[in-house]
């Protein structure tokens, strides 16, 4: 075998397991900006700080830039959650939208938080979902933020009004998942 031969096969099999590698590595997602578009705008006063927490900020900087695409990856491909994010698309290409969010807090509650007596974290379905959904890893992420629905939106009487809000999310990734993803979303508070 010449040098050059050798060299070529070198170098392809280099690229061959760098490109296998980055096949396996999780994505890595930025920690989402504040960011106006429009008259749209999301601004974080706290960061998020592990992998599940910035899953969950991503999810709101998506409904304010309307980036539905990124949208899906964040959630599990279900029937749900394709009519949902249908429904979501639907009413922002009307011009319904929330048109500001404030991230007050973003907080990865620990068990003893979200299952026990505390109602402004309470959450007792989520061990139960997370089997349902057969999670490897999970995280129940508390996020306390301000929304402002645009004016279009409000007309038409959203299910939650505008104003200060309390939610919790599971998050979790099953056995061949890389990434985190929203597989249920808590009862606004």
């Amino acid at each position: 075998m010449n040098k050059k031969a050798v060299w070529t096969a070198s170098v392809l099999g280099a690229a061959a397991l760098l490109a296998s590698f980055c096949l396996l590595v999780p994505r890595r997602y930025p920690v989402p900006a504040d960011t106006t578009i429009g008259t749209r705008s999301i601004r974080y006063e706290d960061r998020p700080k592990t992998a599940a927490e910035i899953t969950v900020a991503r999810y709101f900087l998506n409904q304010i830039t309307g980036d539905f695409k990124e949208m899906k990856k964040l959630l599990p491909n279900t029937e749900l959650d394709r009519i949902t994010l249908e429904n979501e698309k639907g009413a922002f290409l009307k011009g319904e939208s929330i048109e500001t969010y404030i991230i007050r807090s973003i907080t990865t509650l620990e068990r003893e938080q979200y299952t026990g007596d505390n109602e402004a974290f309470s959450y007792p379905d989520a061990e139960i979902r997370a089997r349902q959904e057969n999670l490897k890893d999970y995280a129940v992420i508390h996020v306390e933020f301000y929304q402002k629905w645009n004016d279009k939106a409000e007309s038409r009487a959203p299910q939650w009004n505008s104003g200060e809000c309390g939610r919790n999310f599971l998050v979790g990734k099953k056995a061949l998942d890389k990434n985190y993803k929203i597989y249920d979303f808590g009862m606004m508070m």
